[in-house]
């Protein structure tokens, strides 16, 4: 696990994660919040296998398509949870290794 400097955000612009994370397996393991304000660990599946060298020391950058199933998604017209068999998201994703 080596521990890197890193900023993810969906590519949207809705919502951007940085800080100090890590890396392990060809994930990024990030700390967030919740709305809630709760802690919770968000884990970027295959990161090294979407980003590629910047040019600069120790430094990556690249857009990461994470697969979802079965995620309840709040139907505002009908007022209630749906599921959704199968969404793809998007993230931009920039770490540096902090070593």
């Amino acid at each position: 696990m080596r521990k890197v400097v890193c900023s993810v955000s969906k590519r949207n612009g809705s919502q951007k994660w940085s800080g100090v994370g890590y890396l392990a397996e060809d994930n990024l393991f990030v700390p967030a919040l919740s709305q809630n304000g709760k802690p919770y660990i968000k884990v970027i599946e295959g990161v090294k296998g979407y980003c590629a060298s910047n040019g600069r020391d120790k430094e990556y950058s690249g857009i990461v398509t994470q697969a979802l199933e079965n995620v309840s998604i709040f139907n505002q017209e009908k007022d209630r949870y749906e599921t959704i068999d199968y969404l793809e998201v998007e993230y931009r994703v920039w770490y540096k290794y902090a070593d």
